[in-house]
């Protein structure tokens, strides 16, 4: 707000446009509030309010029972459509007999011809998914899960994370036991167990027992154990979580499962955050890594990540939070109880001073916010609201319907009778134990393999792999299996950031030294290898880029655009993507395009491809970057030169 009162402050009557709806302000945590509209009324007041009277989007029905909640008069807000149907209310007697109810109803619309796409269940918490999702696919109905998931929790991922503890704490038989009793491994039990029983017997460890095993998996188990834990104490922890995933078989285990796709993400968001703690300086081993995720665990902090779990079509789940902007043909709010919608338990975490706290109306606002929450549910749906809530918890305590409900005036709500499905749930009760007959996505599934390269896009690195070898580009550029770079990779890495520093100080400043140069390698180097590492890998970087500098410092051009990132150019109903490393801006619109390479320097006859030995890579780069560049911005530039610049000195 400051800022923006900053900017609008050099005139005395400014042109301001501003938009919003107070009703729906939930977004408090993050600066959304009641008291930005009372602002900037007071610090602008001769400005002109225009109240917007008409709803294009729900019935009237549906937006006079959520304007009693807000304390709105009857017909404040008017519909372009039909009155339609009340609000539908059901009381049933368990949070199990809920969840089947909902399956039912979702079931009977889709039947009669509703789109999946255009029912959605919204719930208050992200943990309310899991019982709804649950039941869904037990009752096969396709669904999309909006929410985050949290990583951490996932028990495939609890699987890896025993084993990296396992390789950290080699010779733990507390821990080796439970590596030996994980799935992925395809291990028989009774082996196990009668290992367990041999070491006991001969007063030997477990270690040294599966080492002196019969069973030949065991000992395979044994050297690959002892192997990662000598490369846990030797190189970085994304070393070994590459060996690890790939010779455990666990990416393989992961990659045969219904739902690959989604545990694959999570692998991958684990990968990232390893990733995000290694390049901190003298944070890369295994130890620092797990040393991280215990303060994590020590602090009740989850990994989050945003993971798409269904097919293009499904009923959508989410909480009303991420519901915001979005609207439904139906719209089910599951678990309306008090205590989860409105009056919510305030969690502190830590005390105020009494004179601060008795001023400060803490559940006021609270609970206002949460009315704004449930509003903002209500007015999702275009044509039904169904809410729900149980009258015992799990635990078979007694639970109140959320204070809401009652707000909303009798003749715009109805109780739904929910006799039809408590009867039904009796007859079919093991529903709950059923096996689950929807799938998430997969990557055996065409359809979503076609998302999955809509989505994508194909790059000219992601065109080579494919001509390569079709399931390199599948593995690493479709399913993004983690991979840990290499250390020539991360050379390069370090060399391309440190020549984007500079010339991003050449554009700005006009001028860029040596020194800068130098101090950028230096910084990159440290970010990217161990502190040992990147001693030798400046001292190479020096070396290639002090002779770059000196060779071209004369002719280097500011006029460029530093990294410039494509994404919007479609050819033949096919996504071309790719990030140039500079674009050297010319006259009109032709420009020359530079694409930095570390490795040793390339004759003209490989770099098209003309000897045995080489792939015309280099080449087919070029072409796609021209193909990216002449139909990126409808044009906006020709690339008339294409270079490949070997920053690395000729032998």
């Amino acid at each position: 707000n400051m800022v923006l009162e900053l900017l609008s402050s050099f005139h005395k009557s400014p042109n301001l446009f501003i938009v919003g709806d107070e009703k729906q302000a939930i977004f408090r945590f993050q600066g959304a509030s009641l008291e930005n509209f009372r602002y900037f009324q007071e610090k602008h007041p001769d400005a002109k309010l225009i109240r917007l009277k008409k709803n294009y989007r729900s019935t009237q029905a549906i937006l006079d029972g959520a304007g009693h909640i807000m304390k709105q008069a009857e017909g404040s807000l008017s519909s372009n459509i039909a009155a339609g149907e009340k609000i539908e209310v059901f009381e049933f007697s368990t949070p199990d007999v809920e969840m089947f109810a909902l399956a039912q109803q979702i079931k009977s619309l889709i039947k009669k011809g509703v789109n999946a796409s255009d029912i959605a269940v919204l719930f208050r918490d992200n943990k309310d998914a899991w019982a709804v999702l649950q039941m869904l696919e037990k009752q096969a109905i396709p669904f999309i899960l909006e929410a985050e998931h949290d990583v951490l929790s996932d028990e495939d991922i609890k699987k890896l994370i025993v084993v990296f503890r396992s390789v950290e704490e080699f010779g733990s038989d507390e821990l080796l036991f439970k590596v030996l009793s994980l799935d992925f491994w395809g291990l028989d039990p009774l082996s196990v167990l009668k290992e367990v029983r041999r070491a006991r017997d001969k007063s030997i460890t477990l270690t040294e027992a599966i080492r002196s095993s019969r069973v030949e998996l065991l000992q395979e188990i044994s050297k690959k154990m002892a192997r990662w834990h000598t490369m846990a104490k030797n190189q970085s922890a994304l070393d070994v979580f590459d060996d690890v995933v790939r010779e455990s078989g666990f990416l393989a285990y992961l990659l045969s499962k219904s739902n690959s796709y989604v545990q694959m993400e999570k692998l991958r968001g684990l990968y990232e955050e390893m990733r995000l703690v290694a390049a901190t300086p003298g944070r890369s081993s295994l130890n620092d890594f797990l040393s991280y995720l215990n303060v994590m665990a020590e602090n009740g902090v989850s990994l989050r990540k945003n993971i798409k779990t269904s097919s293009a079509v499904g009923v959508r789940l989410m909480t009303a939070h991420k519901a915001k902007g979005r609207e439904f043909t139906y719209v089910f709010l599951v678990n309306a109880y008090d205590g989860h919608w409105g009056n919510r338990k305030i969690r502190q975490t830590f005390l105020l001073p009494e004179r601060i706290a008795l001023a400060t109306d803490t559940t006021s606002s609270e609970d206002e916010e949460e009315r704004k929450l449930f509003y903002v549910a209500l007015t999702r749906a275009r044509k039904k609201v169904i809410i729900s809530y149980s009258k015992t918890r799990l635990d078979g305590r007694s639970i109140l319907p959320s204070r809401f409900i009652a707000e909303i005036a009798e003749k715009f709500r109805v109780k739904g009778d929910v006799s039809i499905y408590e009867n039904a749930f009796k007859k079919k009760g093991d529903v709950l134990f059923a096996s689950v007959k929807a799938k998430t996505p997969d990557y055996q599934e065409k359809k979503f393999v076609r998302e999955l390269f809509s989505t994508r896009g194909l790059s000219v690195s992601a065109l080579n792999n494919y001509l390569s070898c079709p399931w390199k580009y599948f593995y690493i550029n479709l399913v993004q299996i983690p991979q840990s770079p290499n250390r020539s990779q991360l050379y390069g890495t370090v060399i391309h950031n440190t020549l984007r520093d500079f010339f991003n100080i050449l554009i700005k400043e006009k001028k860029a030294s040596k020194t800068y140069l130098l101090s950028r390698l230096k910084v990159h180097a440290l970010r990217m290898f161990s502190k040992k590492d990147a001693k030798e890998v400046v001292g190479k970087g020096v070396k290639a880029l002090s002779g770059y500098y000196d060779a071209y410092r004369k002719t280097f051009n500011a006029h460029v655009l530093n990294e410039l990132s494509i994404q919007d150019v479609v050819l033949d109903d096919i996504r071309l993507t790719g990030k140039l490393d500079k674009v050297e801006l010319g006259e009109d619109k032709e420009v020359n395009v530079v694409d930095y390479k570390t490795g040793r320097v390339r004759s003209r006859n490989e770099i098209e491809g003309k000897t045995k030995t080489s792939t015309g890579d280099y080449k087919r780069q070029l072409v796609f970057y021209k193909l990216l560049l002449d139909n990126h911005k409808k044009g906006k530039y020709i690339m008339k030169t294409g270079e490949l610049d070997f920053v690395e000195p000729s032998p």
